[in-house]
């Protein structure tokens, strides 16, 4: 029998959980990472405590105040996501 697929919440909530994981890891906070890529401190919170998705067109953004390549964050946040078995 398939697997329930996971609600969007999950997939919010493990992206989000990947964001503080590689904040953390690059020893950045949210104050920090807003300043850096010029948005509100509100807009980063939501997306890093999973109020907000985080988007196709954020992980550039995000990306490059973390100093990552957008490729090597989108990679983290699709890891991070929870395996679908269907």
């Amino acid at each position: 029998m398939p697997a329930r697929p996971h609600s969007d919440q999950t997939s919010r909530d493990a992206a989000a959980d990947e964001l503080r994981a590689e904040m953390a890891r690059r020893k950045v906070g949210m104050n920090e990472l807003a300043r850096r890529i010029e948005k509100d401190g509100k807009w980063v919170q939501n997306r890093a405590n999973g109020r907000t998705s985080i988007t196709v067109e954020d992980i550039p953004l995000l990306a490059a105040g973390l100093g990552m390549t957008p490729q090597q964050l989108g990679r983290a946040l699709v890891e991070a996501l929870p395996t679908i078995e269907l």
